[in-house]
């Protein structure tokens, strides 16, 4: 069996949030059509891999979206490079995808119209990055955007916001993902026949 992180994730908050209705669940982990908010976040970490040394950029555009920068930001310029992992966790493959890996420190971008630190912390997406990936550190860059009227594009947003967070690895990481994983195989067996 194999599922992705960001199913996982799904699935956790359904476990902490007992008003979710099991449908609800079932059709999240079933949908094959991605949401606006990631194919937005999908086009900005496109285009935050075109950002070169020096640059001076205000807008920039990419698979039908336009990112208007209207902060003063100072973006590292280190290679940008999607890297995908997997790990077995006891007959269940969780795979991953990272923005960058940088030795042992994992950088992802998230863009949000909302910013809540607490929403990002909870989630288990940097416990099984940094497992997976042998990570020590994740560095979350979140960046807040804003829809905006603008003629040329249909999807256009204002990015005026950065946020950074960073969680570590911690001795029961590993264990921590691993029952969270057969808890999901447990789950998928008998809900989500193949």
């Amino acid at each position: 069996m194999r599922v992705s992180v960001s199913h996982l994730d799904i699935f956790r908050s359904w476990l902490q949030n007992e008003s979710q209705d099991l449908n609800w669940l079932l059709a999240e982990l079933k949908s094959k059509t991605p949401s606006e908010p990631m194919l937005r976040g999908r086009a900005f970490a496109k285009v935050m891999e075109r950002i070169g040394e020096g640059a001076e950029v205000d807008m920039l555009c990419q698979d039908g979206f336009t990112f208007c920068f209207t902060g003063d930001f100072v973006i590292e310029n280190f290679p940008r490079r999607e890297e995908k992992g997997e790990k077995d966790y006891g007959g269940i493959i969780v795979s991953a995808r990272c923005d960058r890996l940088l030795g042992t420190v994992i950088h992802d971008d998230k863009t949000t119209s909302q910013f809540d630190a607490e929403s990002y912390l909870e989630k288990y997406q940097a416990r099984f990055y940094m497992d997976i990936f042998r990570a020590h550190k994740f560095v979350w860059n979140v960046w807040e955007v804003k829809e905006m009227d603008d003629p040329r594009s249909d999807k256009c947003y204002c990015v005026h916001t950065l946020h950074r967070l960073e969680q570590y690895r911690y001795p029961e990481m590993e264990s921590d993902c691993r029952d969270l994983a057969l808890r999901y195989k447990e789950f998928a067996e008998k809900w989500l026949p193949q």
